[in-house]
């Protein structure tokens, strides 16, 4: 028997684990080049304060501007 797949709060819960990892190495970086993303990136988790998927959703479909 297979094991039955996590609840959708199991899930939203590592989403936002991983996104927090993903934002925590972007923000670690210390390339001057580099600022200006970790800067957007800092407004995004400012805008979605303890939803870090949701932070890093925003800055992902914003690089560009």
């Amino acid at each position: 028997m297979l094991a039955s797949p996590g609840t959708n709060d199991d899930n939203l819960v590592t989403l936002r684990e991983q996104a927090q990892e993903i934002i925590d190495q972007i923000l670690s970086g210390t390339d001057p080049g580099g600022e200006r993303v970790r800067a957007k990136l800092r407004l995004c988790i400012f805008r979605h304060p303890g939803r870090p998927d949701q932070a890093l959703l925003e800055h992902l479909l914003n690089r560009n501007n």
